[in-house]
């Protein structure tokens, strides 16, 4: 079967498509043909050479979550799966191929109407910005800001919080582009990486000067200072560190 290897850390580029036997399924374990991978943020920091202290070496083959159907298992799981769509966590590795191997407690089915790839875009990301917004204890009518809302889990977040009624979601972006995209999923107003910025929400509406939650996907050394952007008795939660493992493969 292909797969996809780091042959070398850094840019897409080092990434290279190699042969590999069909692996056969363990005791607990699941083979899922794959249709669909998700590529997420930890993906790119682990191409790029970020965790290489914490194992992981040139040659690792990268993907957490796939998207296929179950093709055989192994002792002791039920051979029914056999043959149903399903969504698998694999774990740190493993999911750039075309066979992937899963344990069977990590797997959903797929309902019949949503295709592989929709069901790469709900993932990892929905249940990380589902609980997030739930540890924060996010209530309707809060106002909410997302920083570094332009990936996965913060577009799911921002769609959530829209959802159950937030009073305000403002979002930090890096482009005008992807600050117009999270408009049209719900944000109320776009502000830079720092938070500034008018946030005019097409109404002559500022952006609030205080949020009840913020939701962090960047972290890194700016985190402090979007504390003083709490209103009373507001809540951080940070679910991601990008900006310093960012700042870490750059230095």
């Amino acid at each position: 079967m292909k797969a996809v290897a780091i042959e070398t850390f850094g840019d897409p580029e080092g990434l290279a498509v190699i042969d590999l036997s069909v692996p056969a399924p363990d005791a607990g374990q699941v083979l899922v043909g794959v249709e669909a991978v998700g590529v997420g943020g930890v993906d790119v920091l682990i191409r790029r050479g970020a965790f290489a202290a914490y194992g992981f070496k040139e040659g690792h083959i990268p993907g957490n979550e796939v998207a296929g159907t179950v093709t055989a298992v192994g002792a002791g799981v039920d051979p029914s799966w056999v043959g149903r769509r399903v969504w698998a966590f694999t774990g740190a590795h493993g999911g750039y191929v075309e066979q992937a191997i899963a344990p069977v407690e990590k797997i959903s089915p797929l309902p019949a109407g949503l295709s592989a790839v929709d069901a790469m875009a709900l993932g990892n990301s929905g249940p990380v910005a589902h609980f997030a917004l739930d540890r924060a204890r996010f209530a309707p009518g809060e106002s909410v800001l997302v920083r570094g809302a332009a990936g996965s889990i913060g577009i799911m977040a921002v769609q959530l919080a829209a959802r159950v009624g937030a009073g305000a979601v403002a979002v930090t972006t890096s482009s005008a582009e992807r600050g117009e995209r999270l408009r049209e999923l719900g944000a109320t107003h776009v502000l830079d990486r720092s938070g500034e910025g008018g946030g005019d929400d097409g109404d002559g509406v500022g952006a609030p000067a205080g949020y009840d939650v913020i939701i962090d996907i960047v972290a890194g050394a700016d985190l402090p200072s979007f504390f003083d952007r709490l209103n009373p008795n507001g809540r951080v939660v940070a679910v991601g560190v990008v900006g310093a493992c960012l700042r870490r493969t750059s230095a």
